[in-house]
């Protein structure tokens, strides 16, 4: 499994390949407690260097010394050069470094040799790195594929650690529940404005925009919806698919794709009246959803196919009216689970949500069956800086009828006024009686989700 290093770090990323690696603590590593010790330790280009240990301290935000020590005069080779090791005492960090999750607590620690920073490593990252110098790779390689994707910071985690709610259906879950109508057929997704609901289906691509306040249990309410369809200078091209969309700072993006996958993926910019503005290409031809991150404005998407382990980031680029002009491609993050280990692949990523804390949530249709094996489902929570999965939950449904989850969407409707629901997560679960059964309408399920008494601002 290749784990990439982000290209967006530039020439620091280089420096910190080439000054030295802290191979211990590791990226996502548990400890029983907070009072559990940690041994810090890794190798450096130079004999006799001051190397400090450090965390970060979560009331002021800065980086504390927590130890040092020298490296050692002894060497070992590895990509053409001598590496001295280091090895700091062993210690336990102060309470300052422990952040307070939903439960437990993590830390945030770095190393440095003045005022070079050293690289950071997941579990397997010595291995990774001793095999990649025996197969001649160069330094910089082998930290691009076995280094942390949070270098040069490792996040250490309680055994007890959760840094995210739990979901808890609301009763009733799916408002509506089997509406059938034109404006449901294909339906891929959902995004929200503070006013506005905004779905994309693809019986002939439309974006549907509805009030918040509008009860989607009526047909009324779908005949009256205002609509967007492809625009013109995407159709004229062959695209003809929307995908999972996204509001961020008061734009609509929404994931374009021709449906044989033989055109590269592009994000369509509507403003929140669904005028188109402009779109930009994506480096994939694949393009299920897209999510905005808002602690950052980067743009992240993943392939919809089988063994997902990690996503994509992007850059957006604009002109001076704000219109989406430019995506740069900037990262490949790796999704983790605990101990820092890949997680399970996953197939069929359908939709993808950040919260107002960065954290992302994506729905994963892994059951359906069609293009990968069966596989886990339901909604997955990954913790913001770390992507760390923080939550996992099953949504029942029965793929075997033709029952496909789809998109998802993260807002807290409690007191929005939208009749009937809910909580903070809402997720398209759509019956393909259309495609599947070849008669009838496609179902439309909209499955609303609470988060535990007491969890919501760790959204």
């Amino acid at each position: 499994m290749a784990r990439w290093g982000s290209p967006a770090r530039g020439g620091v990323f280089v420096l910190w390949v080439l000054e030295g690696c802290m191979f211990g603590p590791t990226d996502g590593q548990i400890l029983a407690t907070t009072n559990s010790t940690v041994s810090p330790w890794g190798a450096y280009p130079g004999a006799n260097a001051t190397v400090t240990f450090s965390a970060r301290n979560v009331s002021t935000g800065a980086f504390q010394a927590v130890t040092s020590t020298t490296t050692t005069t002894g060497t070992y080779p590895a990509f053409g050069t001598s590496w001295n090791t280091w090895f700091a005492p062993t210690v336990t960090l102060p309470s300052w470094a422990w952040r307070v999750g939903v439960t437990g607590r993590r830390a945030e620690v770095r190393t440095t040799s003045g005022s070079n920073q050293l690289y950071s490593f997941p579990a397997d990252g010595l291995e990774c790195m001793l095999s990649m110098s025996d197969a001649g790779a160069g330094a910089t390689e082998a930290a691009e594929v076995c280094g942390a994707d949070t270098s040069p910071s490792a996040f250490l985690f309680t055994s007890d650690y959760r840094g995210m709610p739990t979901f808890t259906p609301q009763s009733p879950v799916d408002v509506p529940r089997e509406l059938e109508h034109s404006r449901v057929i294909e339906m891929q997704g959902v995004a929200t404005s503070s006013t506005h609901w905004y779905f994309a289906h693809n019986d002939s691509p439309q974006l549907v925009r509805i009030p918040l306040t509008s009860s989607l249990t009526t047909h009324g309410t779908w005949d009256a919806a205002a609509v967007a369809g492809m625009p013109s200078v995407l159709a004229s091209q062959g695209y003809d698919h929307f995908g999972d969309p996204d509001e961020h700072g008061g734009f609509i993006y929404v994931p374009v794709e021709k449906r044989s996958k033989t055109l590269p993926g592009v994000i369509a910019q509507f403003d929140l009246s669904m005028n188109f503005r402009g779109y930009a290409t994506l480096s994939d031809n694949d393009a299920p959803w897209v999510a905005v991150d808002p602690t950052t404005g980067l743009l992240y998407t993943s392939s919809g196919g089988c063994d997902v382990q990690t996503v994509q980031v992007y850059t957006m680029s604009f002109d001076a009216s704000g219109t989406l002009v430019g995506l740069a491609y900037t990262d490949e993050r790796t999704l983790w689970d605990r101990g820092g280990v890949p997680v399970e692949p996953l197939n069929r990523v359908q939709g993808g949500a950040f919260s107002d804390r960065g954290n992302l949530y994506l729905s994963v249709d892994g059951r359906f069956g069609d293009t990968c094996p069966v596989g886990i489902a339901g909604v997955f929570g990954f913790e913001a800086q770390t992507l760390h999965k923080e939550v996992y939950f099953d949504v029942p449904y029965d793929p075997g009828n033709g029952e496909e989850l789809e998109g998802l969407d993260i807002r807290d409707l409690t007191n929005a006024g939208a009749p009937g629901i809910g909580g903070p997560l809402h997720l398209v679960m759509l019956d393909n009686d259309e495609w599947y059964q070849g008669t009838g309408t496609d179902d439309l399920y909209l499955k609303h989700y609470l988060a535990a008494a007491g969890e919501l601002g760790f959204l």
